[in-house]
Order: C-alpha cells, then structure tokens, then sequence
C-alpha cells in the first residue's frame, strides 16, 4: 500500500507470505490536556481502529510519553493519569506493551507542550493481498458509517480550530463495544467485501468523509443522521466510528456480519461525480449542507498534509 493511502503502513513479510505487518503512530495532546486519563485511552483506541481499518489484529505497542516538568504537581498528576489510561486501555484490549519512552522537561518560557502520549502499534494481516485503504474506490458504492456512538462537539477539533475554545471533556471509550467494532471491520477487510475503511477522528464524519473522496479522487452524495445541531452532525467527534465504502450487493452480507456483534450501521449515500454533497438528516438551512468541487476538497486536504 502506498504511503498515505490507508489508516496505517502495511508491510509485506517475504519471510512469511502472504501475512504482513500494520504499523501506526497516534497521540493527540488537545484531548489528553483537557482530561488526560480520557484522552491517552482514546489514543489507544484509534491506534487499533487504524489497524482495523487495513485489516489487522494488534500485536502489540511502544508509547512516547512527552510532558513538561515532573517537578511541577499539575503535570505530574496529568502524567499519572495518562500512564493509567495506557494501562486500563491495554488490559481491556489485551494488547501488550512492549517498550515506551517518557520525555519530562518539555517546556519553553510560555510554559509545557500539551501532555502528548504517542502510541505507537503493530499488528498482523494474515493476508497482505486483502488489505484495504482509505480513498473511496468505485464509483455507486453504498457509504456506511458504523459504530453507534452520538458525535459531541465537548473537545473537538471544530470547536478549538473554529471557534478558538479549548474547552470540554473528550467522551470515553466503551472498549467492549469498540472491541466488537474492530473485529466486524476487520472480518470484513479480510473477505474483501470493503472498497475503502477510514475511521472517524478529528474533524468528525464530515471531514473524514471528505478525506475518503480526496484520497480516492472520488466524489460523494452523502445524509448524515440528524443531530440537535447541524454542526454536531457534520463535526462532532465521538470514539469508535467508521466511514466505510463497499458494492451494494455486499451491503446484506455486511448487516449480518455487523448485526451478530450487536454493530450499528447507518447507510449514508453513494460515492461518484466530481463533486462532495453532505447534508444533515432534518436540516434544511443552506449553512448546514457542503457542496464543494471535489477538487476544492482535494487542494485543501494536500495543502493541510504538507503543512503537517
């Protein structure tokens, strides 16, 4: 798989075909500042939605913890609480820790860096040929979301980089919930029936929808379930949710696979054209539906990637 392509690197092993290895590196220290213990076990959790997404079991982690002085009681105790996320995530997964590294004194006269647990994690694919990426395929195949958890604008990406507040309590991870999510997608990989697989993560499922049509150069006519606030519907975050593509006459097959793990699936739309269309289920004011040239979206998400 190219780089950039999926949710995470996928390696062949010539010793060992056709099985591979998945790697993927995540932290995010806007969520862990506003409630550490949350934010380190929501890294966790999307480091293993990645690697679902390309079809992979976890193996295993190394962390990078960076925080500022361990002298200062407020950082220390934030760091105690993110090493306890780490911990409880794990035990609920069951994936091992393997190695990890604690960086303290990052810090500049304006104060510590955001406490920022990096989780770095590997899995196996038994097949490297079945792998999945995250760019809409085909053109007229069914858009799903999965996972059931409402989208919060509490410690978003909107609300900081829209509204400029840094401010509310990222919503937790149901493990045995996401758990039963991880194994559909994967099962689903495995077999082929998926075009594309993406989580949802910062920016909520509007913009990891616009993300699948600029990786895969494909448009998309989209209704996202409707929510008190158009806003919350477009990028309102929550753990546990992907935005996946496949052919219609898999979508049966992929409701049963999901209904026998108790996994919510809502159909959102088709892929196709040259144009990205979300809309929000019961919102009809203008301000709540993107209509943009798919390549608008394109430019905007290969100069957000440089920047990065």
């Amino acid at each position: 798989m190219a780089p950039g392509a999926g949710d995470a690197a996928v390696l062949r092993l010539p010793e060992l075909p056709p099985k591979g290895l998945a790697l993927v590196c995540d932290g995010d220290g806007r969520l862990t500042s506003l409630d550490p213990y949350r934010g380190a076990r929501r890294a966790v959790a999307e480091a293993a939605a990645n690697l679902a997404c390309v079809g992979a079991t976890p193996l295993g982690l190394t962390d990078c913890l960076n925080f500022g002085s361990p002298e200062n009681p407020e950082v220390f105790w934030t760091f105690r609480q993110a090493v306890t996320g780490i911990a409880d995530a794990c035990r609920a997964m069951k994936i091992p820790v393997v190695g990890g590294n604690v960086s303290f004194y990052n810090e500049s006269p304006d104060g510590p860096v955001l406490p920022t647990p990096v989780i770095t994690m590997v899995g196996l694919l038994e097949d490297v040929a079945s792998t999945c990426g995250a760019g809409f395929r085909r053109a007229d195949d069914m858009i799903v979301l999965a996972g059931g958890t409402d989208p919060d604008l509490a410690a978003s990406f909107y609300v900081s980089a829209v509204h400029g507040m840094h401010a509310g309590r990222p919503a937790d991870v149901d493990f045995d919930a996401h758990q039963r999510l991880l194994a559909v997608v994967r099962d689903a990989v495995a077999r082929g029936w998926l075009s594309s697989a993406h989580d949802c993560s910062e920016g909520g499922a509007a913009v990891a929808v616009a993300e699948c049509a600029a990786l895969g150069g494909l448009g998309a006519d989209v209704m996202l379930p409707g929510a008190p606030r158009a806003d919350i519907a477009l990028f309102g975050e929550a753990p546990s949710r992907f935005v996946l593509s496949l052919p219609e006459h898999r979508v049966r097959d992929f409701q049963a696979l999901a209904a026998s793990r108790s996994v919510p699936l809502t159909i959102l739309g088709r892929t196709g054209g040259d144009r990205l269309r979300i809309a929000v289920e019961g919102q009809r004011e203008p301000a709540s539906t993107i209509d943009l040239p798919l390549i608008e979206i394109a430019k905007a998400y290969d100069t957000l990637s440089i920047i990065l």
